[in-house]
Formats: structure tokens, sequence, C-alpha cells
């Protein structure tokens, strides 16, 4: 076939089988270096305790998942020379260890591994967007504070947040701003009446945000003793096509 286009992808969409399998479906994709295209032609599904094997429902682990608790999975389509397009998890995100004869892959998503009993949490992929089947509640403060704080959310780390959160101080007027790490640290005053504020009850708002590299997001409130809570309800993966692995 004809090389497809850099960053390139359809199908290979991920689906949660239980806590330790996920499948991929058929579909096409450019490797990470744009040297060759990678075909899979039939679903398919990798056990996560098992080592890697080429195949339908043989091992699929690289040797280091799940490489802890509260840690990100990361699935890849893999292929080379003379060999069929095949599965591989990893606790990398860029650089997998990759099988004998194996030179080319590309990155199709990410697994959280919450702990050893939730282990992979159930999640829905919808093209771009991953969401959890249960929304994670990642915040729970009862004094946000005028300082701005930095705040781990579960979300694959440089990705782009997807949740709800909610602020407010009975009996009171309150502004509450919520930003990307790298964006300025904001004094939530300056939204003016038509910003997000509360007066009499907490209230809850939505809106997407770039996490950093420790999986961060910031708040800030304008006054003492203004509850805080943040739910991530999944994340937006664009799965390489800004060629970024």
């Amino acid at each position: 076939p004809y090389p497809l286009p850099r960053g390139y992808i359809d199908g290979l969409t991920l689906s949660w089988m239980n806590n330790s399998v996920v499948a991929v479906a058929p579909g096409v994709c450019r490797d990470s270096t744009d040297r060759a295209n990678l075909i899979l032609t039939v679903p398919m599904a990798k056990l996560r305790n098992s080592p890697w094997r080429p195949g339908f429902a043989n091992g699929g682990s690289d040797g280091t998942v799940p490489g802890g608790v509260n840690v990100w999975n990361y699935v890849f389509a893999i292929g080379g020379v003379g060999l069929d397009t095949d599965v591989l998890y990893s606790a990398s995100p860029t650089a997998p260890n990759m099988p004998p004869g194996y030179t080319l892959m590309r990155r199709l998503g990410a697994v959280h591994y919450a702990d050893n009993i939730i282990q992979w949490r159930k999640f829905f992929q919808f093209n771009d967007t991953f969401l959890f089947d249960v929304p994670v509640l990642d915040v729970n403060v009862n004094d946000l504070g005028n300082t701005r704080t930095l705040y781990p959310v579960t979300v694959p780390p440089g990705m782009q947040w997807l949740g709800s959160w909610m602020g407010g101080k009975t009996g009171s007027a309150n502004h509450v701003i919520v930003t990307s790490p790298g964006q300025a640290n904001t004094n939530p005053t300056v939204l003016g009446s038509a910003g997000l504020t509360q007066a009499l009850t907490p209230y809850w708002s939505r809106q997407p945000l770039i996490v950093d590299a420790s999986s961060q997001i910031s708040g800030r409130a304008d006054n003492n003793g203004v509850s805080f809570q943040v739910y991530t309800w999944g994340w937006v993966d664009l799965r390489g096509k800004d060629n970024t692995g």
C-alpha cells in the first residue's frame, strides 16, 4: 500500500475487557518515526500479566507493567520487517522494550493501573476521547486558599484533562479559578461579577485543561474557607497525530 501521511491513524481503538486485558480494534496507522505503515487486520487482545508473545490472547507485557500503583500503562501497535502487526503493553509512553525483530511502534492510548484491587481502571474510548466508567475524585479540600496550588489528577502526563470541579463557601460571594499549570497565576478576582462566582452554595463547573508532566492542574480562590472538589471524567489523547509519540 501507499505510505500513509505522517501521524495518520484510523481505527485501532482500545476496549477495556477486564482489569488485566485490553482489546485493540482493527485499523491502520503510520509508525511513530514515519517509516512504515502498521496494519492490524483482526482484533487483538493481550494479557497484562504475562510476558509478550505474538498473537491473540497471549501475553502483552514488555516486562515493565504495571510498574507500581496509581500509574499509567501504555498500549502500542508494533511491527517489523516480515512480521505481523501486534500489540504491546509498557510502562513507558515513548520507549517500550521491543520484542526481537520488532522495530516499529505507535502509541495507541493509555490505561490507568489504580491499585492491586481495581488494577486497570475501566474506561471507554470515543475517537481521541477516553472516559472512565466511574469518575475519579482527585481533590477534596475544605480550604482552597488564595495561593495557587497544584493538584495531581488521574490523567496521563501532558494530556487534556476532562473533568468537573466545585468551589464554594456558604453565605459568602467568592471567586475560584482553575487553570493549567503553564498558564499565568491569575488572581480569581479578575473574573469580576460575570466570573465563576457563588454567594450561597457551592457550584459545579466543567472545563478542559492541559495537565503538566506530573499530571497536575491548579486551583486558587479569592479568600479563605472555600471548599474545592475535582472529579476526573477522562482525557483527550491525540495518539501521536501531532507526531509527539
